[in-house]
């Protein structure tokens, strides 16, 4: 059973960006609980704010006003290298467009992940075999990532966000380019996580199979974030 208390809180939390003619609002005092080891989809059209939150989440951007709480420290309070050892420490991305590094192999690409935080390469590379095992991917680890299809890349971006096993994993349109047979691979990864290792994962999207994945839906509409009714 997932713990009650919320990894990760917003409070009155606002993004305001300056434009030429005027401020534009882009949050407004967005209020937001996520629990450890579940699964969020987060719904609403573009340009409604939803990449925005996902990085005031993740400590990439700073809220104009209102507070982020992870585990009851104030990320939004952190200097810049402090919130790049928190993102490292405690966050996973997943995007839209894979985002691998084209000069490194598959297994270098998720090793990669796991030197940035210290682990030791013995147990990087035995980190690193059990992921492509469990992807049917073994195969692919000498391969680089223009040598993959697109389904492969995902899936090779999902196992790079979770190899240093974060408390949160946050996924932007992660299957936005995929087509069906492969979005539910990667639906089936990124499902896996919340039961396996008490991963909380919150994923932007406008795709209703995300959604039917998640155990809350929360919708982003006019800067205000509000939960679907069950």
């Amino acid at each position: 059973m997932a713990d009650a208390d919320p990894i990760i809180a917003l409070s009155d939390v606002h993004k305001i960006y300056p434009d030429a003619q005027r401020e534009r609002t882009v949050l407004r005092g967005i209020n937001a609980r996520f629990r450890s080891g579940e699964f969020v989809a987060i719904l609403g059209r573009s340009g409604s704010g939803k990449s925005t939150l996902l990085n005031l989440l993740g400590g990439i951007d700073l809220p104009s006003r209102g507070d982020i709480l992870f585990r009851g420290m104030n990320i939004s309070t952190l200097d810049e290298r402090r919130r790049t050892l928190f993102r490292r420490e405690h966050i996973g991305f997943v995007f839209q467009f894979f985002n691998l590094i084209p000069t490194l192999t598959v297994f270098e690409n998720l090793a990669f992940t796991l030197d940035l935080n210290g682990i030791d390469r013995a147990r990087a590379q035995q980190r690193v075999a059990e992921l492509l095992s469990q992807l049917g991917l073994s195969d692919r680890a000498d391969a680089f990532p223009d040598r993959l299809s697109g389904g492969e890349q995902q899936r090779i971006a999902v196992a790079r966000a979770v190899a240093h096993k974060p408390s949160l994993v946050l996924a932007d349109e992660p299957t936005g380019n995929l087509d069906r047979d492969t979005e539910h691979q990667v639906l089936a990864l990124l499902r896996a996580m919340p039961g396996r290792d008490y991963t909380t994962v919150i994923a932007a999207t406008h795709s209703p199979e995300v959604a039917s994945c998640a155990d809350r839906i929360l919708h982003l509409q006019d800067g205000a974030l509000a939960e679907a009714a069950s």
